[in-house]
């Protein structure tokens, strides 16, 4: 694909899928991907997901989230990007989560649940002095 494009491509995906979720198996992911199909920045869900049994809500919350391995991910390719995804709904978990080697977030449900708190991010994670927007 990146062959065939002049805009950046990116990668978003789970940890894993049904039982196919050990480390061996996002690492050769993550390789395969990377080597062969050129991509460099990979969004990680935190959490792998259940095709069978649960519905998509379901595979939101039931699934544990695993943000150590998408940090040991982003530890084993260095030369790579990988954003983190999954449960980061407040600033203090973002802030926590952008001390980790990971080079950025991604928050959805926040952004969806609770968008004023995104217009805070720039104050409170990044140190901005210029007034935020308000409501």
């Amino acid at each position: 694909m990146i062959s065939k494009v002049d805009i950046p491509v990116t990668v978003k995906c789970r940890l894993g899928v049904d039982d196919h979720d050990k480390w061996e198996h996002i690492v050769d992911f993550v390789r395969v991907v990377s080597e062969q199909g050129g991509v460099n920045k990979f969004i990680v869900h935190a959490r792998k997901c259940h095709l069978k049994g649960l519905n998509p809500k379901e595979n939101r919350t039931i699934p544990p989230l695993n943000h150590a391995r998408v940090h040991a991910l982003a530890c084993h390719f260095p030369h790579l990007s990988f954003v983190a995804n999954g449960g980061l709904d407040s600033l203090p978990l973002i802030s926590e989560a952008l001390e980790s080697p990971v080079s950025g977030v991604m928050s959805g449900r926040m952004a969806m649940n609770e968008p004023w708190e995104v217009a805070k991010i720039d104050q409170q994670v990044y140190g901005d002095t210029k007034p935020g927007l308000t409501r």
